[in-house]
């Protein structure tokens, strides 16, 4: 009974952990032909990038943000 009071708090968990981490993500399209996270985007590319990264990679100017961040900027809308 134990393991399966167990499993059931894993799979918890987990769906607690997948909600946390699809408000984390950002969609973005490649300025740049760009490695991220093992898969390979080439110029104009949509993808999504986890909301710190895209931060980073929006200041250098790798990619370009398609949706609105929590301040409201994107180069999209403007």
């Amino acid at each position: 009974m134990a393991k399966k009071t167990d499993e059931k708090t894993i799979k918890t968990d987990k769906k607690v952990e997948e909600t946390v981490e699809e408000k984390a993500i950002i969609k973005v399209r490649a300025l740049v032909n760009i490695k991220y996270d093992k898969d390979c985007f080439k110029i104009g590319d949509e993808f999504e990038v986890r909301t710190e990264d895209s931060e980073e990679m929006t200041k250098k100017g790798y990619v370009e943000s398609l949706e609105k961040t929590e301040k409201g900027e994107t180069k999209e809308g403007e």
